[in-house]
């Protein structure tokens, strides 16, 4: 459920909970043993698929808000700080940064990238 709703700005533990038909409880201790809690698992996602749009050549036209709203953030300052956090960059220095790196050979930029995550 969490994958097929990822982008959803509104997808909450209390949601996934009523959607799978289990408590809002047990959606955190299905994830206590992670060691990390259910809003910071699809913070994380969200913010790698972000990464990965910013750095896509198909999304090169769009804006950093516009891709940020597209995978379930609904505000820009919001985005912005937390993108901030996790890659200790801005978006737009993000993005400007994969344009002057070397590029991998046969040109797939997002292979230059580290993943995180699954």
């Amino acid at each position: 459920y969490i994958h097929a709703h990822l982008y959803d700005s509104d997808l909450t533990p209390a949601r996934i909970a009523v959607a799978c038909r289990i408590t809002a409880r047990y959606v955190h201790y299905l994830f206590s043993s992670d060691r990390e809690t259910v809003a910071r698992y699809i913070l994380r996602r969200r913010l790698e698929a972000c990464s990965e749009a910013l750095l896509a050549d198909s999304q090169r036209g769009r804006t950093v808000t516009a891709i940020a709203f597209d995978h379930g953030f609904n505000s820009a300052t919001h985005f912005g700080r937390v993108f901030r956090a996790y890659f200790g960059m801005t978006p737009r220095d993000y993005r400007a940064r994969a344009d002057v790196a070397p590029q991998p050979a046969g040109g797939d930029r997002a292979a230059a990238e580290p993943r995180r995550g699954c």
